[in-house]
């Protein structure tokens, strides 16, 4: 979870200038982008920028609040930003990995090769896998990150209440 803000500003690292370049220092972007985008499916750099950035950002909160609170995932799995469960997972993880690589694995020898992983995730997608398609079904795990830390706090507090009496 901690690297979820510096992986979207890394993947958009890029985008973001290309984006100021285009069009300015203009915040929020998405609401930029609602006011100004002509077509769901922009031709225009401009707003093809802005797709990019504003799906790469979101890809990683969809993954985020999946792991948090999975049935938090019946909020946004209407959101026209969202691809799939899959796609998702796959964007942040590669992209976390991409913030890691950049600090001490540049050349990916110890590091798993996330460049790599695009081809096969675009497979599962293709190949209709569940959760890996626009649209298919969204299975939820019964517990999240949240109930997990939860019941470490239980679990550390009764250690400590028991080392302690």
């Amino acid at each position: 979870m901690s690297l979820s803000y510096p992986a979207q500003a890394h993947i958009n690292n890029r985008h973001l200038k290309d984006f100021i370049k285009n069009t300015g220092q203009v915040k929020p972007i998405i609401k930029y982008n609602e006011l100004n985008a002509k077509s769901f499916h922009p031709t225009d750099e401009e707003f093809k920028t802005i797709n990019i950035i504003l799906n790469n950002f979101h890809d990683i909160e969809f993954f985020k609040y999946r792991v948090i609170n999975p049935n938090s995932t019946k909020s946004f799995a209407n959101n026209p930003l969202f691809e799939s469960i899959g796609h998702s997972f796959d964007i942040a993880y590669s992209s976390f990995i991409n913030v890691i690589s950049s600090s001490f694995d540049r050349e990916l020898t110890f590091l798993p090769k996330a460049d790599e992983w695009g081809a096969g995730f675009n497979n599962l997608r293709d190949k209709k896998v569940q959760g890996y398609y626009h649209g298919s079904d969204i299975k939820l795990p019964p517990i999240g990150l949240k109930e997990i830390y939860e019941g470490q706090a239980r679990f550390l507090q009764l250690q400590y209440l028991y080392f302690g009496s």
